[in-house]
């Protein structure tokens, strides 16, 4: 049961970006400039200059690191962009990792949990309220015997509001042995200020 619930999350944000990308605002004919206010946006845009947000995400590991396949938890994350395309983010999060098998030295007591920073740099396309990005950085991975741990990944963000998006990424995870990398797949929302 307690599986179900981040599942239930992910696919609902899911469902709801892709039926707000069907519903969404028709593109102008060629040569006609595209304005904010064309799009119920206002007087700003959608990714902004010195933009803080809080998100919050559901996550699944898989890949190499086979103790963890299939593994769910959850995280939060903070970010802050300095302009429309390169930002700064921290993460923290929890994973339940007591029905997985241990397999390495990974210590599966029952909850994994990690903290990471990321150098993120993001792509907006505002008339599509869509956000490619990729990101990179590095934390620690605390599970009894800590580890430090290097990432890179990809995803996309898609803006409902001003204010309000979701979004879904995926990355690869070394840890310091190198030995016991795995992959990990957020799904989530994001609120900005």
């Amino acid at each position: 049961m307690k599986s179900t619930i981040p599942i239930v999350c992910a696919l609902g944000a899911i469902a709801l970006a892709s039926t707000s990308a069907i519903a969404g605002p028709v593109a102008p004919p060629p040569g006609q400039a595209v304005s904010h206010h064309q799009h119920g946006l206002g007087h700003g845009a959608l990714f902004r200059d010195q933009e803080f947000s809080l998100a919050g995400f559901a996550l699944l590991t898989a890949s190499d690191l086979s103790a963890l396949d299939s593994s769910w938890g959850g995280g939060v994350e903070l970010s802050y962009f300095f302009d429309r395309h390169v930002g700064l983010a921290v993460e923290g999060w929890l994973l339940d990792s007591s029905d997985a098998v241990a397999t390495g030295p990974v210590d599966l007591s029952a909850t994994l949990g990690a903290i990471n920073a990321s150098l993120v740099v993001r792509m907006p396309v505002e008339e599509a309220r869509l956000a490619p990005y990729v990101f990179g950085g590095g934390g620690w991975l605390f599970n009894g015997s800590d580890s430090f741990q290097l990432h890179v990944g990809g995803g996309l963000e898609y803006r409902l509001t001003e204010n309000f998006g979701v979004f879904g990424d995926g990355r690869f995870v070394w840890l310091d042995e190198f030995s016991d990398n795995y992959g990990l797949f957020r799904a989530g929302f994001r609120v900005t200020f």
